[in-house]
């Protein structure tokens, strides 16, 4: 201890502001009083005349004790362990309640669109069948069958231009056997129904050939016989 004061004394000597130095020689100057006041009470239960130097010595190490006092705030951070617990659960259990009871309640209006739905899937089908007929007429055409496009046609068709039925009938196939290769696209339809056995369908028709390549808006007329949709009248637009 005494070699370790005086190291320090040296520290403070080269360099003042040196607070850990100041601190630890306080520590040792303290330690030294201490066991100097453990020996002196030893010798004063031996020899009781030398009580009273025992008396005189230890006012000297009250202000000793004044560089000590640091490390006794350090407990001071417990109590912030014990306010974690308790106010979190009881916060959030309320909170669940609420949330089961409105969940069956939003679900009860969920159940009324079905029969709209039936309507619709059935409004749907009478629209396939006459987008089918097209479809099947458009694919006739492109694959340059004349027997199978002509098939499409009902028999009180409404020829363009006023001319007779063969004669349109003979146009049609050499238009169709002339190119060696046709695409006939058919693009957004929409079908409107006049009555049960009457509609008409209105659509984006994509033509393409060796020869030319055009794309207009047409609108069919169909009439139904039997299990089939056929063309009754065709125009360019709407």
């Amino acid at each position: 201890a005494r070699m370790a004061s005086q190291a320090y004394d040296k520290a403070l000597q080269l360099d003042k502001s040196n607070t850990t130095a100041q601190t630890k020689l306080a520590l040792i100057k303290e330690l030294v009083l201490a066991s100097g006041k453990g020996n002196r009470a030893a010798v004063a239960k031996s020899d009781p005349s030398k009580a009273p130097t025992i008396a005189s010595a230890t006012p000297a190490a009250t202000p000793a004790k004044s560089a000590t006092p640091a490390p006794a705030p350090i407990p001071a951070p417990v109590p912030a362990a014990a306010v974690v617990a308790p106010p979190a659960p009881a916060k959030s259990e309320p909170a669940r309640a609420p949330v089961v009871a409105s969940a069956p309640v939003a679900a009860a209006p969920a159940a009324s669109p079905p029969p709209a739905t039936a309507a619709s899937s059935a409004a749907s089908g009478k629209d396939a069948d006459v987008i089918h007929s097209i479809n099947g007429w458009a694919k006739a055409w492109s694959t340059r069958n004349v027997a199978g496009y002509l098939g499409y046609y009902a028999k009180d068709f409404k020829v363009p231009g006023g001319e007779s039925r063969s004669a349109w009938e003979q146009t049609r196939s050499e238009r169709i056997t002339k190119p060696r290769k046709i695409e006939v696209v058919i693009g957004s339809p929409s079908v409107k129904f006049i009555d049960a056995n009457h509609a008409e369908i209105t659509f984006r028709q994509g033509y393409r050939s060796d020869v030319l390549s055009t794309s207009t808006t047409k609108t069919v007329e169909m009439v139904k016989v039997g299990d089939k949709w056929l063309i009754e009248q065709e125009r360019i637009g709407r």
